[in-house]
C-alpha cells in the first residue's frame, strides 16, 4: 500500500510540474510580447520627438 501511495504522489508532482512548466511558457512568451511592444513604442516615440 505505502508503495502505491509514494507512485501516485509521484505522478501528481510530475503533472503538476509540467502544467508548471507550460504556464510559465505561455507567460514568458506574453511578457516577451509586451516587451517587444513597449520596445517599439519607444522606438517610435524616439523617432517622433527626433523629427521634431
Amino acid at each position: 500500500m505505502k508503495t502505491n501511495i509514494i507512485q501516485q504522489n509521484h505522478s501528481i508532482t510530475y503533472i503538476g510540474f509540467f502544467l508548471l512548466s507550460i504556464i510559465s511558457l505561455i507567460s514568458l512568451r506574453k511578457f516577451r510580447k509586451i516587451e517587444s511592444k513597449r520596445l517599439e513604442m519607444k522606438e517610435k516615440i524616439a523617432e517622433f520627438h527626433g523629427g521634431i
